[in-house]
């Protein structure tokens, strides 16, 4: 089986969870914004959106399968 890296600029209401959807999969994914407070939070393992848990976020910080710049 082979890994893919995605790469998402702007992890917003839509780059967030589709960051982490393709991160469940396997695929190492390389998460790209703007706002440093948000990339500062998700570094950290926060969730700065309401329906997506810090847990979801710190699970895949901690497989190494999240990239955050």
């Amino acid at each position: 089986m082979t890994s893919s890296t995605i790469g998402i600029i702007g992890l917003g209401y839509v780059g967030l969870p589709l960051s982490l959807q393709f991160a469940r999969t396997g695929s190492v994914v390389l998460g790209f914004d703007i706002d440093s407070e948000k990339t500062d939070a998700l570094m950290e393992g926060r969730s700065y959106i309401l329906h997506i848990p810090a847990e979801a976020v710190r699970e895949q910080r901690d497989a190494s399968h999240c990239e955050i710049h």
